[in-house]
């Protein structure tokens, strides 16, 4: 082996160290968003691009590697998880403040038929996101909800006003 290929295998060992120690940042980084997520796999990319470092020490580079794409993967996972969990509770939330608004809109009297529906409404918006497709789903049901509001609005002003004709008697 000459003194240059021998060089040259120490370079290539070299910068796959470098480039495994930036897939360790990117592993114990917080973040784990789809950017990280392309520069983890430009970064892996980069690994191969590096060279030859001599039977050994690639596999036992290969080696490391895969235990830091086994690491990240499962972090990009478990980060996947807690945020479709997160998004589980905010839809749940959602779908009980629509509940709400029902009885709300839904009952034959109600003194306080507009506040209660704002206060609802206020809350049902800053619930959080659910997800693309529940949050649709939602939406159209407090949109059909909301049009259902002045009829409610409405019979409540015809009662006040009838309260008001038999007092007056």
């Amino acid at each position: 082996m000459s003194a240059d290929w021998a060089q040259q295998q120490a370079e290539a060992k070299s910068k796959k160290e470098r480039i495994l120690g930036e897939l360790q940042s990117l592993v114990r980084g917080s973040s784990h968003d789809y950017e990280t997520t392309n520069r983890f796999k430009a970064k892996s990319g980069e690994f191969f691009a590096a060279g030859y470092a001599g039977k050994a020490d690639n596999d036992r580079l290969k080696a490391r590697l895969d235990e830091l794409r086994a690491a990240y993967f499962a972090a990009v996972e478990a980060d996947r998880r807690r945020r479709e969990a997160a998004q589980d509770q905010v839809k749940r939330e959602m779908q009980h403040l629509l509940f709400q608004m029902e009885r709300v809109v839904s009952q034959d009297t109600h003194s306080r038929r507009w506040e209660a529906w704002r206060e609802l409404s206020t809350a049902f918006f800053n619930a959080g996101y659910p997800g693309r497709e529940a949050k649709s789903e939602l939406m159209a049901r407090h949109n059909k909800l909301k049009a259902m509001l002045p009829a409610g609005i409405e019979r409540d002003r015809r009662l006040k006003a009838t309260m008001n004709r038999k007092k007056s008697w």
